[in-house]
């Protein structure tokens, strides 16, 4: 029998296709679309089977039980879609909320998806060609298909065995949080729709305007000019406006090296627009094609995804996200995709400010809570710097600006952050970087995108030399973590771990030596990773952090605030208006006292009261 009989497996198949995927689309989206086709729908437990059209299925069976799914987020879209269209008839009386099996094994370190979860956890091997197969093929032919049914089965018994072997292993409050991450981003966040649209409006045409601009798109004559078809319009080529073989191939012709990628992630294409751009007008409109389309491809996003009855964007955010607990958002694709609540622009991007088209209820305000410096305050908890710690508490006085006064750079008592914002950002750089063993090309890169500085190779070299000889408890910090590493593979260790300070343990998987050093596996199904003193530490505190977070947000929601969404390490809440400074207080209060484990690290927060998102 079941250690948790309570515990039922629910698993949907729906159509798709090359264009309509969930891949491609929001939740929202997918299962608002017209070809949506929810046709098989399979149930297990220890008392239930079944494989077949969710239409035909007693769905009162499941009363009192606990559904769970493989991304729970997804198959309770589906189901409560099937009740709003009437599908499922007589909804089910469930006994608790759903359980996600993908968020239950990235916690326990493996990779989400459902075969390498079976081939980790259960030791079975799982093939996907059966889904695979299925794509472009229809409800009707498929719920027909001995394959497809068996398939469905399968992922369905898989789920409920993931659940009944390693659910206990999930601690409540890590299995709240999931629930909780679920709940809030299917609840969604208001939008202003108008500034949205306005925001398609203005940005639409300006892409259009760019891509003119690219000559690999266009045919030309002799002299340059775009030939025109027999209906007078420009002739395109039939590259992409960011093609880097058309793109290369033209700079050939003009005598401008393209870089081998035009990714926005490519540092060398970035630094290539930096330079060439002022010179090449062609070359500053790729750079801000990629830009603009990017932007465009997010407020399409809310636009697509915009629910008319509700006011509201249910958004996506995984629990788990990444290795350190972390949650990660959906990302934008150039298809209009997905909309990444964590990586959201911060100002005013040709002509558009994506921030304030997310706003309050009405009579409702927002109050937008952030820890203050929290990795580099629980860095020099963790170390044990006591001396650096002193200024911070009692005080609003940032890690930074303390730092600067330490070294000599500000005076005591002043305010860099508003005197010297350029220097304040360089020390916020050098502290974040060198906090994590941070080498010169890497601080050169942190100094370039906090503080738009460029330094030399021996610039940044001084400023990493100055951080560790000013942090002698950081450096021996990153060594003990460093010899400890190195015992585990010394010995062969199948596991290398580290306990955070909240209690939960980081594992690293079969520590060996490699081509650069000590290599690990983070997440299993992953591949190796280079490994030291430096960057175990950085997980340890984003970890710790994170958990933090989680202990804030749990808080919360048991003294009965609505959390609207979670970035890193900042809290957004929306509360009547009328009693929004009371609250912010009581927020402060909350965040500040949640964690008992962390006592004696110095936790500050600052809270803006605003209409709509700010930073």
């Amino acid at each position: 029998m079941s250690q948790n009989n309570k515990i039922v497996a629910i698993d949907f198949e729906t159509y798709y296709d090359d264009d309509y995927s969930i891949s491609k689309m929001s939740s929202f989206c997918y299962m608002h679309h017209e070809e949506f086709d929810a046709y098989l729908v399979s149930i297990h437990d220890d008392t239930i089977h079944y494989v077949g059209a969710p239409a035909d299925f007693d769905w009162t069976r499941l009363n009192g039980k606990t559904p769970c799914a493989h991304n729970a987020s997804f198959d309770l879209a589906v189901y409560e879609r099937l009740v709003e269209l009437g599908v499922v008839k007589t909804p089910a009386t469930f006994g608790g909320e759903w359980v996600c099996t993908a968020d239950l094994c990235a916690f326990l370190g493996v990779r989400r998806d459902l075969k390498t979860a079976c081939r980790f956890l259960l030791e079975i091997e799982v093939s996907k060609a059966v889904r695979t197969k299925a794509k472009g093929r229809k409800g009707a032919d498929l719920i027909l298909d001995k394959q497809m049914l068996e398939y469905s089965g399968d992922d369905a018994i898989h789920c409920f065995m993931l659940a009944d072997k390693y659910l206990h292993k999930w601690p409540e409050n890590e299995q709240r949080v999931s629930v909780l991450n679920r709940q809030t981003a299917r609840r969604g966040f208001p939008l202003d729709y108008e500034l949205v649209t306005k925001g398609v409006s203005v940005l639409a045409p300006e892409l259009v305007n760019i891509e003119e601009q690219l000559p690999w798109v266009w045919c030309k004559d002799g002299q340059g000019k775009t030939l025109l078809d027999m209906f007078g319009n420009p002739m395109r080529t039939g590259a992409t406006p960011l093609a880097a073989s058309a793109m290369k191939a033209y700079g050939m012709s003009v005598n401008v090296l393209v870089p081998t990628s035009t990714s926005k992630a490519n540092e060398c294409f970035l630094d290539w627009v930096s330079e060439y751009g002022a010179a090449n007008p062609w070359v500053k409109a790729a750079g801000d094609y990629r830009s603009l389309n990017t932007l465009l491809s997010r407020v399409r996003a809310l636009y697509d995804g915009y629910d008319a009855t509700t006011g509201r964007f249910p958004y996506e955010k995984k629990y788990f996200g990444a290795f350190t607990g972390r949650f990660s958002g959906g990302s934008a694709t150039d298809a209009g995709g997905k909309f990444n609540m964590e990586n959201m622009p911060r100002d005013v991007m040709f002509g558009v400010d994506v921030r304030p088209m997310f706003v309050a209820s009405p009579g409702h305000s927002l109050i937008i809570t952030d820890y203050s410096q929290i990795e580099a305050r629980g860095l020099l908890w963790r170390a044990g710097d006591e001396a650096k710690l002193a200024p911070l508490r009692g005080t609003d006085k940032s890690v930074y600006q303390a730092y600067a006064e330490a070294t000599g750079v500000a005076e005591a008592g002043s305010d860099l952050k508003k005197q010297n914002k350029p220097m304040y950002q360089y020390i916020k750089a050098k502290v974040l970087a060198g906090g994590y063993q941070s080498g010169a090309e890497s601080f050169r890169r942190q100094a370039r995108v906090m503080a738009q500085l460029e330094l030399t190779e021996d610039e940044a070299m001084k400023a990493v030399h100055e951080y560790r000889k000013d942090n002698p408890r950081v450096t021996s910090y990153w060594q003990g973590h460093h010899d400890m590493l190195a015992f585990s593979t010394r010995h062969k260790d199948d596991t290398h771990q580290v306990e955070l300070a909240s209690g939960r343990v980081l594992t690293y998987w079969k520590p060996g030596l490699g081509s650069r050093g000590i290599e690990v596996t983070q997440t299993l199904g992953s591949g190796r990773t280079n490994m030291y003193g430096g960057k175990l530490t950085e997980n340890e505190i984003q970890a710790m952090c994170r958990d933090i977070l989680c202990d804030a947000w749990l808080a919360m929601d048991a003294a009965g605030y609505e959390v609207m969404l979670t970035v890193h390490d900042e809290i957004v809440t929306e509360v009547p208006t009328d009693e929004a400074k009371d609250r912010a207080i009581d927020i402060a209060r909350i965040m500040t006292t949640c964690s008992p484990w962390a006592d004696g690290l110095p936790l500050g927060v600052e809270s803006i009261i605003a209409p709509v998102y700010a930073k």
